[in-house]
């Protein structure tokens, strides 16, 4: 059986990216994006032109495979030149269990100790979640929905 399909127009989108940088333009200190590939490089494209701020890709996928999750070890695969103490900001489409963020966290801590590290994330699937992150910040709920971005159809 298929998940329905929530279709988010592309008004939506800009609208919720917007407030992510309307949030980061408040930032004291010197930010620098972490966009997840895929799903988080549009996001992070669109912040990095609006916020003239640097923007570095994390390779990171896991899938749920039958009894266990199946992922490989995160690799930097853009480093804009991150600096120490740069406030680190992951961005991606969905925030679904939580594995992904919670590790693509843990390895820019081991990667960059000196870094304060925050997440952004269009929408999440509260059903679905294996780790609360406090520090993730979504907007909205897609219900146990499959979110299909304009970019998508």
């Amino acid at each position: 059986m298929s998940k329905s399909k929530f279709f988010v127009s592309y008004d939506n989108y800009l609208k919720k990216v917007n407030q992510i940088a309307d949030e980061l333009k408040k930032e004291i200190r010197d930010v620098h994006l972490i966009a997840l590939y895929r799903g988080g490089l549009p996001i992070g494209v669109h912040l990095s032109n609006k916020l003239n701020v640097p923007l570095s890709i994390i390779d990171f996928q896991t899938r749920d495979v039958v009894g266990f999750t199946k992922y490989n070890e995160p690799q930097l695969i853009k480093n804009a030149g991150i600096k120490s103490n740069e406030l680190l900001v992951i961005v991606d489409d969905i925030y679904d269990t939580g594995l992904t963020l919670e590790n693509v966290r843990d390895f820019l801590f081991e990667e960059f100790p000196n870094n304060p590290v925050i997440g952004y994330a269009l929408y999440r699937n509260e059903k679905n979640q294996k780790f609360d992150l406090p520090w993730v910040k979504t907007f909205a709920d897609n219900g146990d929905k499959w979110v299909v971005f304009p970019w998508e159809v």
